[in-house]
C-alpha cells in the first residue's frame, strides 16, 4: 500500500491520486447539480440560488484537480512522504485507502450507482 520505504509514499502518486480524487468530486458535484436541474424542471418553483454556489465548487474542484495534475508531474520521483500522518488524519477509510494505494484513479465513475450512506 505504501511507497518504497515502509510508511512512505511517492508525492507524485499522491499528488495524482489526490488529483483524481478531487475529479471524482467535480463529477459527483455535476451529478448533483443536475438532479437538482431536472427536479426543478419538473416543477413550478424556480432552482435554488445554491445552484451557482453547486457550479462554482464543481469548477474550483476541476480546476484544483487540474493543478495536482500539473504540479505532480513537475516534482520529482524520488520525494517521498510519510503515510502515518494520513492514515491517522483522514476520517473517511475508502479515500484513506485509495489515496495511499498505488494507481489510484478516483472512487467516482459518472454513470455507475453510488450507495447512500445514513448516518
Amino acid at each position: 500500500m505504501t511507497g518504497l520505504a515502509e510508511g512512505t509514499l511517492p508525492l507524485p502518486q499522491l499528488l495524482q491520486a489526490m488529483s483524481a480524487e478531487i475529479e471524482a468530486m467535480a463529477c459527483r458535484l455535476r451529478h448533483y447539480e443536475d438532479a437538482v436541474l431536472t427536479l426543478a424542471a419538473h416543477s413550478e418553483t424556480r432552482p435554488p440560488r445554491e445552484l451557482q454556489d453547486i457550479d462554482r465548487a464543481t469548477q474550483t474542484a476541476a480546476d484544483l484537480a487540474l493543478a495536482l495534475r500539473v504540479v505532480s508531474s513537475e516534482v520529482p520521483p524520488d520525494i517521498m512522504v510519510p503515510t502515518q500522518p494520513l492514515e491517522q488524519g483522514l476520517k473517511l477509510a475508502d479515500l484513506r485507502a485509495c489515496l495511499l494505494a498505488p494507481g489510484y484513479a478516483g472512487t467516482y465513475r459518472a454513470g455507475q450507482p453510488g450507495q447512500v450512506e445514513v448516518f
